[in-house]
């Protein structure tokens, strides 16, 4: 009885690790990211209308999730290199504003899709943006590896692809964080360059 229980338990334990495997290697639908058009456009002039708000800082400037996925389309370009290369390429990043609800805080999720061995592959990195004082504070929270969700200690192999993507949008980062109050929506990204008033 006790060994059949114990190869009762290994079967099922196996079996999860199969579905884990499983669900990591499907590829997620980016479902509700807005403007995913694989043909490259014209980029719009994100950093421009930026650096134009924090400069007057008399009004906010609303940002479409459609207007920067389009400019990372052309922004950014990956490659691999070392022996990776030769059977792993990057296809894109993209990203997806979550407004802040009751039951969570307002959020951005950044998605990176790559194909390997002709399979295409997906990853996201969800994480919170909040003020403290003079300071931004971003916390990542959640992530995805395919359409498995995983806890953010588990995010860690995403950290060297996260790196390269700041260090392409130092500008931009520069710029934004500029900003008196950053606000994600829905579908959108709210700017806010104005100094709050003391009373």
């Amino acid at each position: 009885m006790i060994r059949f229980l114990g190869n009762l338990l290994l079967t099922l334990w196996l079996a999860f690790l199969v579905a884990v495997v499983v669900e990591s290697h499907r590829p997620a639908t980016f479902e509700g990211v807005q403007d995913l058009a694989t043909a490259k456009s014209i980029a719009p002039d994100l950093l421009d209308r930026m650096e134009q708000s924090v400069w007057h800082r008399n009004q906010a400037l609303e940002i479409s999730e459609a207007e920067i996925n389009r400019y990372l389309a052309t922004a950014v370009s990956g490659s691999q290199k070392g022996l990776s290369s030769t059977w792993a390429s990057f296809d894109r990043v993209a990203v997806n504003f979550l407004p802040a609800r009751k039951d969570r805080p307002q959020s951005c999720v950044v998605w990176f899709r790559w194909t390997s061995f002709g399979i295409p592959c997906t990853a996201s990195i969800e994480f919170t943006l909040k003020r403290e004082q003079s300071n931004y504070v971003i916390e990542p929270v959640r992530g995805t590896f395919g359409r498995l969700p995983v806890f953010r200690g588990a995010l860690a192999v995403l950290i060297p692809g996260c790196r390269s993507l700041v260090g392409v949008f130092d500008e931009e980062i520069h710029t934004l964080f500029q900003m008196n109050q950053i606000t994600f929506a829905e579908n959108k990204v709210i700017l806010d360059p104005r100094f709050e008033v003391q009373r």
